[in-house]
């Protein structure tokens, strides 16, 4: 009776020390799990976010109330009363939904309602206006449309273009916890400007649209 009950006392407290042991290894893995899914959704709302921006910067102002394009800048916010809101407003009411959009995230717009650069040749680009620049991270410049008019002496269509650069903060800082963010391929390619061993990073997002000259 008296070994049983030593063997049983034995394996309790085998099993607590393999508990406690095991504990770190499972902190490790919730927090990472939790981090990468966090820099996930992250990620496919600043996927999307330009791109309906992009899109309405060109369309905006093809509504029976605004016949006017959309200015640009953040001086014009998006509300119901204000159907003309600018581009950069309403890209920041998108990412507004779960990031600190207006402190951590910078926006360039590159719209025909700014004007033209070299309007009218073939290196006809629109003009950017930009809300600030993230760090030490530099806008790229705009391009000009693919196609050429009819007669080859400028550009087809105008083309606007909607950058946005945003500082990834994950919600559980540290190396460790944050394995699986770093290793992604987003996170240490072309589209950063910086990414340090705690999955800090600065993401890079843009899309262009053509609208009619």
């Amino acid at each position: 009776m008296g070994n049983a009950k030593s063997q049983r006392t034995r394996e309790t407290g085998q099993s607590l020390i393999e508990t406690v042991l095991m504990i770190p290894m499972l902190v490790l893995v919730l927090f990472n799990a939790l981090n990468f899914g966090y820099f996930f959704l992250f990620l496919l709302n600043l996927q999307s976010a330009p791109r309906v921006s992009g899109e309405y910067s060109v369309m905006g102002g093809a509504t029976p109330a605004v016949s006017a394009l959309p200015p640009a800048t953040l001086d014009t916010t998006c509300t119901k009363a204000n159907p003309n809101c600018s581009v950069s407003d309403l890209l920041y009411q998108d990412l507004r939904a779960f990031t600190r959009a207006t402190t951590d995230g910078a926006v360039q717009v590159c719209s025909q309602s700014n004007g033209l650069s070299n309007g009218g040749t073939t290196s006809e680009t629109t003009v950017c206006t930009n809300t600030s620049t993230p760090g030490s991270y530099s806008w790229p410049t705009p391009d000009s449309d693919p196609e050429l008019n009819q007669a080859g002496t400028g550009r087809a269509f105008a083309l606007n273009r909607v950058d946005v650069a945003y500082t990834f903060i994950p919600l559980v800082n540290g190396a460790p916890f944050n394995l699986l963010v770093l290793g992604f391929p987003v996170c240490g390619g072309g589209n950063v400007s910086c990414c340090n061993p705690s999955g800090t990073c600065v993401l890079h997002r843009s899309s262009e649209m053509r609208v009619m000259n």
